[in-house]
């Protein structure tokens, strides 16, 4: 992993603009950035930077894999055993994109950290860098520690085993496994600072750099994560009094694949899977030769729900494949992960729900319900006791949030909170089963990395 970093780095300073590099300085400072534009061209990457992991996807229960032949014909064992959630996940294989991507993303943050304080520039503009690449760590080490580590759980976040914390870009130091609660408050130190720092309030223009509002948002989702939902609430609220805009389906052309255009306006912060298994976790059409939607997650659209027709279109097979998502272009096959306003909607809404203030969880459900139906459609909430409007807020999750990377936390995040969810699927023959209260349900570390953390 060493080597991959420092490959990387070099490939980044080449490929960015920084040809510059190459020609005008030593060659013992060709990977060493100089200026504080040397600094922000590294955050703004977005092949390194704005990724997420894509294991969580290929395991989830929101498609199937068209036939058995297309599962032989996957090109991973790691890909056909996530599948199936076998126990040996990677049969030896390496290169782990969940692992490697993420932590090349924290290693570009604690490059630009370790270089800020000796490169000389406007004060702001140091701040506004070193919150970014604050918020670029934090956001990294979520990921990681939801993919690799135990759900957080007040009573065993203390011993539960986490992914290591780097804070350096030095590649000879090493660092063992960090508890979960550990990760969790690294995170939340990171985005605390971040939020100080960062003077962009709204989302920029270009989606892929941070802001405030997206600090809060991310913050709303890690205390979502940790069963706080008062502090859950108050950070989407703060999210949402600095950014709060939600597309209106009803304005969008639903006949094509691509009913999104550019940098949606509901994106805070831009990311998308890292480039892998596109066959079982990509968008557009083509996907449909290889997979469908599930047709129990289909179903539970009401027939008034404008986001069937936003989300899903049928190929000739007769199966749902995933429309193109935000961001996302007519050669871009990757989905849609980071933060938009319709989840932080959702978040405040739940926490709200649990709090027990059932008056302004209706309301803030209803503003983003009001741009999913048909004006003037009566969605029944007015009386709904507490349980009752968190399942509703729980269902709408379901719906809104598809293929988005979520499906996977949010069965860890529903089993810590006492739902029981067995997901099955028929292959071959064979019933396969997943407890989300099995191993099973934490991806392991890669077996190359083991060597490092013990």
């Amino acid at each position: 992993m060493k080597r991959i970093f420092i490959i990387l780095i070099l490939g980044m300073m080449v490929t960015s603009c920084e040809q510059e590099f190459l020609s005008v300085k030593p060659s013992s400072n060709i990977i060493r950035p100089q200026t504080l534009e040397d600094l922000e061209q590294m955050l703004d990457n977005n092949l390194v930077i704005n990724v997420s992991g894509v294991l969580q996807r290929i395991a989830s229960d929101e498609y199937y894999i068209a036939s058995p032949e297309i599962w032989q014909g996957l090109f991973s064992s790691t890909q056909r055993n996530a599948y199936l959630w076998k126990a040996d996940l990677y049969e030896g294989e390496t290169n782990i994109k969940d692992w490697d991507n993420l932590y090349t993303a924290i290693f570009y943050a604690n490059s630009v950290l370790d270089e800020l304080s000796r490169i000389d520039g406007e004060e702001q503009r140091k701040s506004d860098i070193r919150g970014r690449a604050l918020f670029i760590r934090a956001y990294a080490l979520f990921d990681l520690v939801n993919t690799f580590a135990p759900f957080y759980d007040t009573k065993s976040a203390t011993i539960d085993n986490g992914v290591p914390i780097r804070l350096s870009a030095d590649v000879n130091q090493t660092e063992k496994r960090a508890t979960v609660k550990s990760c969790y408050e690294r995170i939340i130190t990171d985005l605390d600072e971040a939020a100080k720092l960062i003077s962009a309030k709204t989302p920029p223009g270009l989606r892929t750099r941070q802001s405030k509002a997206a600090v809060y948002a991310l913050l709303s989702k890690v205390y979502f994560f940790m069963q706080d939902f008062e502090k859950a609430e108050t950070y989407a609220s703060t999210c949402l009094s600095l950014y709060s805009t939600i597309t209106d389906f009803n304005q969008l052309q639903t006949n094509t694949d691509q009913p999104f255009q550019g940098n949606n306006a509901d994106v805070i912060y831009y990311t998308t899977q890292v480039m892998d298994y596109t066959t079982t976790s990509g968008v557009g059409s083509l996907t449909g030769n290889y997979i469908g939607m599930d047709t129990e997650l289909v179903k539970l659209y009401e027939p008034a729900d404008i986001r069937p027709q936003v989300f899903f279109n049928k190929n000739s097979q007769g199966r749902n494949y995933r429309k193109m998502m935000y961001g996302s272009v007519s050669n871009n096959l990757y989905p849609f992960t980071g933060l938009a306003t319709d989840e932080i909607y959702l978040i405040k809404a739940e926490s709200l729900a649990r709090i027990g203030d059932l008056v302004e969880s209706k309301n803030t459900l209803l503003q983003l319900l009001q741009k999913r139906f048909p004006k003037g459609h009566n969605f029944g909430i007015d009386k709904l006791d507490q349980h009752d409007l968190i399942e509703r807020v729980l269902l709408e999750r379901r719906k809104e949030l598809v293929w988005r990377s979520v499906r996977w936390t949010e069965l860890k995040r529903l089993n810590a909170l006492g739902h029981t969810t067995v997901l099955q699927r028929e292959f071959k023959g064979e019933v396969y089963e997943l407890s989300f209260d099995n191993a099973n349900a934490t991806f392991p570390i890669p077996e190359n990395e083991l060597i490092h953390l013990f």
